[in-house]
């Protein structure tokens, strides 16, 4: 059984600089499956920005897919270390009101945990992961 964030977390998440558009964005998404990307700047973590965010603050605010991810991201993220507990990425995601963490260390970016990564190595054959496993569950 896992017992760190690294032991659970996807490594290498899809990375976007602030400059790029929410379209960009958008298209690594679908490419990729995902439903978020991280934004850096000067390859520092600077944001996150999700699909919900791209239907909010974007489509919904009527915005162009020209805006750049640093003018529409969630800034001032939590962030959790790859050794940190799987309750401690728990807590601050609880804190946070969040369901998504980059997991980052003295070197920078190491990966991105969600709810779904740490409810499916705690409970793999329960409902919730089910459905966190169903395509577009996460």
């Amino acid at each position: 059984m896992a017992h760190t964030v690294s032991d659970v977390m996807t490594a290498k998440p899809v990375v976007l600089d602030a400059s790029d558009s929410v379209l960009d964005a958008a298209r690594a998404m679908r490419e990729h499956g995902i439903g978020d990307v991280v934004v850096a700047q000067d390859k520092h973590v600077v944001g996150i920005l999700t699909d919900r965010d791209i239907a909010i603050r974007v489509v919904a605010e009527g915005k162009s897919t020209d805006l750049s991810l640093g003018e529409c991201c969630t800034r001032d993220i939590a962030m959790v270390s790859p050794n940190a507990s799987l309750d401690d990425a728990l807590t601050i995601m609880s804190d946070q009101a969040v369901r998504r963490l980059p997991v980052v260390s003295e070197n920078g970016l190491e990966g991105i945990v969600t709810f779904g990564d740490i409810v499916r190595e705690r409970h793999p054959d329960s409902p919730l992961a089910a459905i966190i496993g169903a395509p577009g569950g996460d």
